[in-house]
């Protein structure tokens, strides 16, 4: 951070082809480190003597730790608020940011909860599970099907794995795949999401138990509240890879449940076109999109005109999809995941207990 308040953000992606080891790798790093202090010194250096000396020293660390093919990126940041979730969400509102990413870390309590610390810089992790939603509030059922989607992932994963003679991922804890919870800020029909509500919402992760949460898990906020939206912006925090492990181009996996899986595949959302959404798809796949779908209860006329829960999967609306398409899709089966509440009717409790207390 510079005396003016701004920060200095500094970033390489190294090549792989490069074979440093470890040590050579942070060896790199210490000496981009340097670099930015020579920068800084130039700064406050007023002899143009000594200014063009430290532009050789530079140059020489450059060409000692980078290969042809490599650059260092520096980028000038102005000052942010980034110290609290009231910060991370002004910042979002005031478009200063398209996303911040939140980490989990240990209550100062010493319980069993955590609370949630914006970091400076998102980078998301490699093949990342994106939950978006509006998590008013946060429950168990999401965290049911956030585990749910882990479970399928983890078995995609030692699968290619397999596939490509990759013993290395087994499947374990260690293993579980990152899952973010995404918060969109914005709507495109309504006002953004008051401050208020939105550190409500995060403090409803917070307030949970360890157990019930996910093993690998964080909290994005973002500006993006359609995926033709949110696609670009996540996919520009993830890693440069300059191609995938396991044989697949998957790069952003997002669940979702069934009834936005319908929309996302219903023509009427394309100006009524069927090409225009098959042509929406194609352009998700190219840039490695997935989903997987968790189905939901609805209540029907059962026997005797009694309720009845049926569990609606959307397999059958999937069909109308190429199969090439349908790929793009993992559906939860019922055995896999069903939870029998949803966030609206948490709300109705709530509300009705709060009534109940005023009385």
């Amino acid at each position: 951070t510079t005396a003016d308040g701004c920060s200095n953000i500094y970033s390489i992606v190294l090549d792989k082809e490069a074979k440093r080891s470890r040590s050579d790798e942070d060896e790199v790093v210490s000496n981009i480190v340097l670099l930015a202090l020579l920068e800084q010194s130039k700064r406050v250096e007023i002899n143009d003597v000594i200014k063009s000396e430290i532009d050789d020293v530079m140059s020489e660390v450059r060409n000692a730790i980078l290969v042809d093919n490599e650059t260092i990126v520096s980028e000038n940041m102005p000052h942010r608020n980034m110290s609290s979730m009231e910060g991370a969400a002004d910042n979002i509102v005031n478009g200063n940011e398209r996303t911040i990413l939140l980490a989990p870390s240990p209550s100062p309590l010493g319980s069993s909860s955590q609370f949630l610390m914006p970091v400076s810089e998102a980078v998301l992790p490699v093949d990342p599970i994106i939950f978006p939603g509006s998590f008013n509030p946060p429950h168990v059922g999401h965290m049911q099907l956030a585990r749910a989607a882990i479970s399928v992932m983890k078995k995609k994963l030692q699968n290619e794995s397999k596939s490509i003679g990759d013993l290395s991922f087994n499947g374990g804890d260690e293993s579980s795949p990152a899952l973010l919870f995404e918060l969109s800020m914005t709507n495109p029909d309504k006002p953004p999401i008051p401050r208020e509500d939105v550190i409500k919402r995060l403090n409803g992760f917070s307030s949970m138990e360890n157990s019930i949460l996910p093993e690998n898990w964080g909290v994005l906020l973002t500006s993006a509240p359609l995926f033709a939206e949110k696609v670009p912006i996540l996919s520009d925090f993830l890693p440069v890879e300059k191609e995938s492990s396991r044989g697949t181009y998957r790069k952003l996996t997002f669940v979702i449940g069934t009834d936005t899986m319908v929309r996302i595949i219903d023509p009427k959302y394309y100006d009524g076109s069927m090409p225009n959404m098959i042509g929406v798809l194609e352009s998700m796949k190219r840039k490695g999109v997935h989903f997987i779908v968790g189905g939901r209860v609805e209540q029907k006329k059962g026997v005797n005109d009694g309720p009845a829960a049926a569990f609606v999967d959307g397999l059958s609306e999937l069909q109308s999809l190429p199969t090439d398409l349908q790929e793009m899709f993992t559906m939860l089966s019922e055995d896999e995941f069903r939870v029998d509440i949803s966030s609206s009717e948490i709300r109705a409790a709530a509300a009705k207990q709060s009534v109940g207390k005023n009385l």
